[in-house]
């Protein structure tokens, strides 16, 4: 679609190099951008986990 062979090709190669350039471009940035944006808003983020257990008092007391 794309390289416009074939009847009509010269009306649809617009949409292909469309279709083609956005796949690319979301490619690119589910990869790429997706992961650097996630990386940086999770840099101020705690890294400790809480504890489910009800008894546990470890983690009131790292806080204090």
């Amino acid at each position: 679609m794309a390289l416009a062979v074939g009847e009509g090709g010269e009306q649809t190669a617009p949409l292909g190099r469309a279709v083609i350039g956005g796949l690319i471009a979301s490619t690119v940035a589910v990869l790429m951008i997706v992961p650097l944006v996630f990386a940086i808003v999770q840099r101020g983020a705690s890294r400790g986990s809480v504890s489910q257990h009800p008894d546990d008092v470890s983690e009131i007391m790292q806080e204090h």
